[in-house]
């Protein structure tokens, strides 16, 4: 379903078996830091990056998720009538914050096109992302997914994304759009996090 503001949702996209089979994917994956572009976690920019994001990643690639995510990405892009073209999806993201850890205000998308030897990669930008709830909000207190829906007459138009609570909850939307996971302030929130890739708009 299509929100008003702009983002597609689906309540119970997959159900806790296949939830339960990515925490299996990476259960013998070691686990980092996440950084964010420009910023490492290097000793002298730790504090600029934990000012922004912590949290703990874990990256795969297995085309079982890939078989199970890409159709709800295929009927939100084309519901939505965003029409994006893609035609790559980067690896996957196993995300887990524990309590006082978060993810402040950014958007995916990146300023210029990939510079790769990778032809799945090399001119293109991401168009759209998506995050899968691996837990249930019963599990932690805090993690608040936001979107702010900005434009330069109004400002800030913040969204608390609602629908997002309980395994098996997906949400799309375009890469472009600035979002934050707030503090988590008890439990740990778990999410699989995956963007698609294609050609730069025109």
């Amino acid at each position: 379903m299509l929100f008003k503001n702009g983002y597609w949702y689906f309540k119970n996209a997959v159900n806790k078996d296949f939830c339960k089979l990515i925490e299996d994917i990476v259960k013998k994956i070691k686990p980092v830091k996440g950084t964010i572009s420009g910023i490492t976690n290097a000793k002298s920019q730790k504090k600029q990056l934990y000012k922004t994001r912590q949290s703990d990643v874990k990256f795969f690639s297995d085309q079982v998720v890939y078989d199970q995510i890409v159709p709800f990405i295929r009927k939100a892009n084309d519901s939505a009538n965003w029409n994006y073209e893609f035609d790559w999806v980067e690896s996957a993201q196993y995300t887990i914050y524990k309590k006082n850890q978060h993810y402040d205000w950014h958007c995916d998308q990146p300023d210029e096109a990939y510079k790769s030897n990778d032809i799945n990669f090399n001119g293109k930008t991401r168009k759209l992302s998506c995050t899968l709830l691996l837990n249930n909000s019963s599990e932690y207190e805090g993690g608040d997914f936001e979107f702010d829906f900005r434009n330069k007459k109004t400002g800030s138009n913040i969204t608390k994304v609602t629908q997002l609570n309980n395994q098996g909850d997906l949400i799309i939307f375009p890469s472009y759009i600035w979002h934050r996971v707030k503090p988590v302030t008890k439990g740990t929130r778990k999410s699989l996090v995956l963007w698609f890739i294609g050609p730069p708009f025109k």
